[in-house]
């Protein structure tokens, strides 16, 4: 029976420490110094189940510390995929090789990990491999004057002679969407986008990519720098806490990253927060804009990509979250990068503003574009001073007059008040310029395409008084 129990470890791929972990604690229990998967035929039944119980109690404590760790399968000839091109060369004297590579060198071989430069039987010569892109017969009729004049001058006379190499791409020359798109049917589109968060490739997969998920996650496994597993989202985002199911396709089973983001370490277990690696750029646009001595409510702040930076730079802020466990994770983030960071229970974003009126936030930052622009409702009552508020959203792909025109109109339904109209919609990288604006007007800002008829918008304006609400109703 032990015997049995150790042969469904293997086939659960347990680590190997945490087996012979197992193992020697069976060999203590039954006292025994013969190969621990063998239990001798006189060991008593009481005896076996013990041992059992403690080879259980090993595994589930060693899968709980760290998971276990699948191992990847050949699931396709990799020796197979390979490629031959005869590509335009140059025979060159040797002493003359260094000249030829600098002239062109924009319009040699493009192919990755290759060499530029071939031997040949004769020691006094080398090949200078050039671009696939070039003519064979004529390489110089599709180079740029300059290279062109060379190229030539030196085919006038005599030094160079044109030629053909034939060059043999290998599994390791292809890009995981140049592999995939020859694995796949032509009929299925070969997927090339995906999010990369810390070790974790993660994938919006199409129902027609399901015979294959197996193998799109063994080819970014091998093709990706620095990811350990590959995930794939299942269904929409429909929880409160903007979360969804995840399911891994290869590699690693854990999905508790940890990356760097602004100077600052980030921890987080993919599977309960959201998290955009894509947005990256932008968490480092909007704080860079917050002045040092301002106080800032972090409204929705998740794992803290707006709060531990700001933090960590001096500026006092407040943060807050619906979901326990980002705020789980903020407090260890926290931890990590040394900040001097206020943290409230998890709770809901009006409840939360109104429970701070006393520590008077200057700044209030709504990083929840699917519902952002609905929890600016707390400012209909909020009797603290007016803070300037950037509020991210969503809204369909159109022109920027309509696409203004609409997040300046949500906005003011929302707060129950009138804003100035802004003049025009910024482009992203106009962060600065927005929180400008905002001082005394409104700023929407674009900052990034979703989707085809998605965009991502950012709202900065200073929120009514509570003297302007009363003259507005």
């Amino acid at each position: 029976h032990t015997e049995q129990q150790l042969g469904l470890v293997r086939a659960r791929r347990v680590p190997r420490s945490s087996a012979e972990a197992g193992i020697r604690r069976i060999r203590a229990t039954i006292g025994q110094r013969s190969r621990p998967e063998r239990v001798p035929p006189a060991c008593s039944h009481t005896e076996s189940s013990q041992a059992l119980a403690v080879l259980a109690l090993a595994l589930l404590a060693a899968a709980a510390r760290r998971g276990p760790r699948l191992t990847r399968r050949m699931s396709f000839n990799r020796e197979a995929i390979s490629e031959t091109h005869e590509v335009p060369a140059l025979l060159v004297p040797a002493k003359r090789t260094s000249a030829y590579v600098k002239a062109l060198r924009r319009h040699l071989v493009d192919v990755p990990r290759y060499r530029t430069v071939a031997s040949v039987d004769d020691a006094s010569q080398k090949k200078i491999l050039l671009s696939r892109q070039l003519p064979r017969d004529d390489p110089a009729s599709a180079l740029p004057e300059e290279a062109a004049q060379f190229l030539r001058k030196a085919l006038d006379e005599g030094e160079a002679q044109p030629t053909t190499h034939q060059i043999t791409l290998a599994y390791d020359h292809f890009t995981a969407e140049e592999v995939l798109r020859k694995l796949l049917p032509a009929s299925i589109p070969t997927p090339s986008a995906f999010e990369h968060v810390g070790h974790v490739a993660h994938l919006n997969l199409r129902p027609e990519h399901d015979p294959y998920k197996a193998l799109i996650g063994e080819v970014l496994l091998d093709k990706v720098a620095n990811v350990r597993t590959v995930v794939n989202k299942v269904g929409e985002i429909a929880t409160e806490y903007r979360t969804y199911e995840l399911e891994v396709l290869g590699g690693d089973p854990s999905t508790q990253v940890e990356l760097r983001e602004q100077d600052c370490v980030f921890r987080f277990d993919v599977r309960d927060v959201y998290w955009n690696s894509r947005l990256q750029s932008e968490h480092a646009r909007l704080s860079a804009t917050i002045p040092r001595d301002a106080r800032v409510a972090d409204c929705t702040c998740g794992v803290g990509p707006f709060s531990i930076p700001l933090s960590k730079r001096g500026v006092a802020c407040y943060a807050n979250d619906l979901n326990p466990k980002a705020i789980d994770f903020l407090r260890e983030n926290a931890r990590l990068n040394k900040c001097q960071l206020q943290i409230s229970e998890p709770s809901c974003a009006r409840s939360f503003l109104r429970s701070i009126t006393d520590w008077r936030p200057t700044h209030c930052i709504y990083n929840l574009p699917a519902t952002g622009i609905e929890l600016l409702d707390v400012f209909r009552d909020f009797t603290g001073e007016a803070p300037i508020v950037h509020c991210y959203c969503f809204g369909k792909s159109r022109n920027d007059v309509d696409a203004m025109s609409d997040v300046h109109a949500r906005c003011v339904k929302a707060v129950g008040a009138s804003l100035p109209i802004p003049d025009k919609l910024l482009p992203s990288p106009a962060a600065r310029d927005a929180s400008q604006i905002a001082e005394q007007g409104f700023a929407v800002r674009w900052v990034r395409n979703v989707s085809p008829n998605k965009d991502m918008y950012c709202a900065s304006f200073r929120a009514p008084s509570s003297r302007k609400r009363a003259r507005t109703e």
